[in-house]
């Protein structure tokens, strides 16, 4: 347990460049996926205290981290793409392109509702 505490932290301390500097969208939803499977693996790692045998019961351990990356990378996604932004004193609207194109027996209409720049 203490080498996984180790790590945890180093891995921590590597990651401080990251967020300080997070610019770029892909960086974003970097640094929140990696803040979220650091807390969720700590999540599991405090459940197993409450389980009769916890070393019956590292696996918390993964799924605390599984969990917790897929809710911090859904959450640097929804944080990188605003619907309106400010810059320089511009306001800019990120709206969906809407595309047409022709199909055989009708014309197929789509939309991005999801962009992200790495």
């Amino acid at each position: 347990m203490k080498r996984w505490t180790a790590a945890l932290a180093l891995a921590a301390v590597l990651a401080a460049p990251l967020a300080a500097r997070a610019e770029l969208k892909g960086e974003v939803i970097f640094r929140d996926t990696f803040y979220g499977t650091l807390t969720g693996a700590i999540i599991g790692g405090a459940l197993t205290v409450f389980t009769d045998e916890p070393q019956d019961h590292l696996e918390y351990i993964g799924y605390g981290a599984a969990a917790g990356a897929i809710a911090g990378a859904l959450f640097g996604v929804y944080e990188s793409t605003a619907v309106a932004e400010i810059r320089d004193g511009n306001l800019y609207l990120a709206l969906p392109t809407v595309r047409t194109a022709p199909e055989p027996g009708g014309v197929r209409v789509s939309a991005d509702l999801l962009r992200v720049d790495f």
